[in-house]
């Protein structure tokens, strides 16, 4: 019975639930990013088959893309047994997540909150930069499609002109 009722009084504790909260927290978002990779691999893989012309990466694409599916799941799972583990472990440490981050809060520094917008607004920039040169790139190889020689080193040497597949090919990829 004190047994029992010590189980009680632990689980009831405000510190059990927030680290709970907080490790979940996490474990949910290692999944929730795996799920994310895992559809931006299979993705790929469609994109990959849409290539005209380019068989062996397509035959690459279908074997390697379920494999890797296949390893961003154990890896996702093997993440989360080890975010559940070191909850359990942080917890019978006697932590309270409320009071660590209260405490690395306090000793938050302005430089540091200027250093971290700074490198966020960094990472902005370059993620735009490579947006509009996608764009820029992706744009521009219609122009240059139409404006390429009529000949291209696959077929110069039998002096036939580049047909439209051929020109698909080249600046499809």
């Amino acid at each position: 019975m004190i047994f029992a009722a010590s189980i009680g009084q632990r689980l009831a504790d405000g510190r059990v639930s927030a680290n709970l909260l907080t490790f979940y927290g996490l474990i949910v978002l290692v999944i929730l990013a795996g799920l994310i990779v895992r559809a931006l691999l299979a993705r790929g893989r469609s994109r990959l088959t849409a290539l005209k012309g380019f068989r062996w990466i397509q035959n690459i694409g279908q074997e390697a893309v379920p494999r890797l599916r296949f390893l961003v799941t154990l890896l996702s799972l093997a993440i989360s047994l080890v975010l559940t583990l070191g909850g359990v472990a942080y917890h019978w440490a006697g932590r309270d997540v409320r009071q660590d981050i209260s405490d690395w809060y306090q000793e938050l520094t302005t430089g540091e909150i200027i250093q971290l917008g700074e490198a966020l607004g960094l990472l902005f920039v370059l993620a735009l930069g490579s947006w509009l040169a996608v764009r820029l790139v992706r744009r521009g190889r219609a122009r240059f499609a139409g404006s390429a020689p009529p000949r291209t080193r696959r077929n110069y040497s039998a002096g036939l002109p580049c047909s439209t597949e051929c020109r698909s090919r080249w600046f499809g990829f």
